[in-house]
């Protein structure tokens, strides 16, 4: 019998983590599921062979805090899944500067500060990184365009990746889901619905 896996899973409180980590820990692997929310790690950390982990992929303190409890755990790391993200519609002229860095805060730089923080870890198991993306990542259309570019971005560090570590031993991929049922629409409607709102002309009413 084969020793179980360990696996980091950033962003498992909803969705696609959530699911990850309740799947991967009935299969018998040993989950690190991380949250920012005391709520959503209590919740995590009743799951069996799963260890609540609180990271928030913002802050690179939170992010070598984390590296720190996994590494004291003494299991090492085979996987890491940087699902953690958020979304974002509306007209491009109503987009403010400060929105467009906080997305790119999680989806790029987030997944760009867990993968340099664990890299060690992962190059001493040959392991795998795998970040979940979306079709947003091959694609755009009108309203997506500041979530597609992270997107974007998070598929170009994947390949870029896939090239320089896999001779090191450790597999890179990206995964593409389509519509996903999740929290990640709702987190950002009211952002969404003001976008819109206050969009100059002759954007507002082509949005309605």
């Amino acid at each position: 019998m084969s020793e179980p896996s360990t696996i980091l899973i950033t962003g498992a409180s909803t969705g696609i983590g959530r699911h990850l980590a309740e799947t991967l820990s009935q299969r018998g692997e040993r989950v690190f599921a991380s949250a920012r929310k005391p709520g959503d790690l209590d919740d995590l950390a009743r799951l069996p062979g799963v260890t609540a982990l609180p990271l928030d992929v913002r802050d690179p303190a939170s992010v070598t805090a984390a590296r720190r409890q996994v590494a004291e755990a003494g299991l090492g790391l085979d996987a890491g899944d940087n699902n953690a993200g958020v979304g974002g519609i509306g007209p491009f002229a109503s987009w403010t500067e400060r929105e467009l860095h906080d997305l790119f805060e999680v989806n790029v730089f987030g997944p760009v500060r867990v993968i340099q923080a664990f890299l060690p870890m992962l190059l001493a198991r040959r392991g795998r990184i795998v970040n979940i993306g979306s079709q947003g990542g091959s694609t755009t259309s009108s309203y997506f365009g500041p979530y597609t570019m992270t997107k974007h971005a998070l598929e170009a560090l994947t390949v870029s990746l896939r090239d320089e570590l896999g001779p090191h031993g450790i597999e890179v991929s990206i995964v593409q889901p389509g519509g996903i049922v999740s929290a990640i629409g709702a987190s950002s409607q009211d952002a969404d619905l003001a976008r819109f709102r206050r969009a100059p002309a002759p954007f507002a009413e082509e949005a309605l």
